[in-house]
């Protein structure tokens, strides 16, 4: 139980350090996907640096933050290193494929579905690795890949209002923040989109247990 400032035990830490913990924290992920996706020279380095993102948020979102939080980010990078390949690298690569349709279509009759594609595919990428924590990475990499991209189109089906609500607010953010203070987009950005992921996934999840649909 945390204290205030005169000694009084207190069920959370506050409002103000709460926020203070999360923006610290958010800005810590961030630089730490930017460290493991370099150690994976970029391209085998992106899927095992965003799982672990998304490990590293469900256990601050669960407050399970324990002494060695980011170090022990890194055993997890290479203990799941091989499972994140596996189910991640092709859909996040395909994001440069979504980003120059999304260039091309711009100002065309097109624009408009292409941008509603490509809100719907955000979606269940940001789902995708929030499912694969939140089932169980193992379980999860045992799985088929197209049983395995299923399920999270399943989770983002069952719980769409959620889902689309993150990826909405993802991108807005991330576009207001490119257009005023672009330097702060990677400090933030790859955290936030995580956490905004994670929880959408949780109250999808939460949706589907209630639903019978969780297996």
């Amino acid at each position: 139980m945390a204290t205030d400032g005169h000694g009084r035990g207190s069920s959370s830490p506050g409002l103000i350090g709460l926020v203070t913990t999360w923006v610290c924290r958010l800005v810590a992920l961030s630089l730490m996907w930017f460290a493991q996706v370099l150690a994976g020279a970029v391209v085998a380095g992106i899927a095992p640096a965003t799982l672990t993102l998304y490990h590293q948020v469900r256990l601050g979102l669960d407050d399970q933050v324990l002494p060695g939080y980011y170090r022990r980010s890194w055993l997890y990078w290479r203990r799941h290193f091989l499972a994140a390949q596996k189910h991640l690298l092709l859909p996040l690569v395909t994001v440069v494929v979504l980003l120059f349709y999304l260039r091309l279509a711009a100002g065309t009759p097109v624009a408009a579905p292409v941008t509603v594609v490509s809100a719907v595919y955000l979606a269940w990428l940001m789902m995708l690795p929030a499912w694969m924590i939140a089932d169980g990475v193992p379980h999860a990499g045992q799985m088929g890949v197209t049983t395995s991209w299923g399920r999270a189109w399943q989770l983002v089906a069952i719980g769409a209002l959620p889902c689309l609500v993150a990826a909405a607010v993802a991108a807005g953010a991330t576009a207001l923040l490119i257009w005023y203070v672009p330097v702060v987009v990677p400090l933030v950005a790859p955290a936030g989109i995580a956490t905004l992921a994670s929880i959408a996934a949780q109250r999808a999840m939460e949706r589907a247990g209630r639903l019978g649909r969780t297996h």
